[in-house]
């Protein structure tokens, strides 16, 4: 199921090989209970949870009011259910490739105005435009080109995006081309992506840290909280886990 990217943008596995990927860990390794086993199972992972969940709200935080809302790669809906709880009647559509990984996210947005796609993203035709896009950990599995091209689109004029996605780290490849992390990507060379596909980038920021010499989750959940809300350095590079980078369509 797996194909080589000739464009180092790309991904190295198909969206049929992400799907089977998922659909596997969530049915088999997960059990269905794939929130509780990534964030809260381990004191790294509750470190991890911690630091996304602070970005999280201060993206919601500084996102205008908004009628309609796009996520890419929602899972269970773990970063959802913020940006529901501050525009409840807004109009949600979630997209993911993996049936195992929405179907808690259409158990947990019962009662919402909320649509779900089972679909590869660069697929998905909306039969509208967005007020707000968002994805997290989602965009590495894609071509990053074609992905920015869907992104810039999909939003109305005006609109607003953020998406959080890995820094790539020494070793992450050495998997090879078609390996689940070789199509992670540095923040500068995806703010270029962005910025091609006609999106005006403003803040890049740290999400999570690790400090590799320590690996003490404690001193990871400090270092993420003392940067949190900063603009990512280039000597910061080693210790990004995960960082976000929010744009607007002009």
């Amino acid at each position: 199921m797996h194909r080589l990217m000739s464009d180092d943008s790309g991904p190295g596995l198909s969206p049929e090989a992400v799907a089977a990927l998922y659909n596997e860990k969530v049915v088999g390794q997960f059990r269905g209970e794939y929130e509780d086993h990534r964030w809260h199972k381990s004191a790294s992972g509750r470190a991890q949870y911690d630091a996304t969940r602070r970005f999280v709200e201060g993206v919601v935080g500084r996102t205008p009011s908004f009628d309609s809302y796009l996520e890419v790669g929602p899972g269970p809906g773990t970063w959802t259910m913020a940006f529901l709880a501050a525009r409840p009647q807004a109009a949600f559509d979630l997209v993911d490739i993996s049936a195992e990984m929405l179907a808690p996210a259409r158990s947990r947005l019962t009662g919402a105005n909320a649509r779900f796609f089972e679909q590869d993203f660069l697929a998905f035709e909306p039969d509208r435009t967005y007020d707000v896009f968002f994805s997290s950990r989602a965009i590495e599995y894609m071509d990053k080109r074609r992905a920015a091209d869907r992104i810039a689109a999909s939003l109305r004029s005006g609109g607003t995006g953020t998406l959080i996605t890995k820094q790539p780290r020494r070793g992450s490849r050495r998997r090879g081309p078609d390996s689940v992390h070789s199509g992670q990507v540095d923040s500068r060379e995806l703010v270029g992506i962005l910025q091609d596909a006609g999106l005006v980038v403003g803040k890049v920021e740290p999400v999570v840290l690790l400090l590799p010499a320590v690996r003490v989750p404690r001193l990871d959940r400090v270092a993420s909280r003392l940067v949190a809300g900063r603009a990512v350095v280039r000597g910061m590079n080693p210790l990004i886990e995960s960082y976000g980078v929010s744009f607007k369509k002009p």
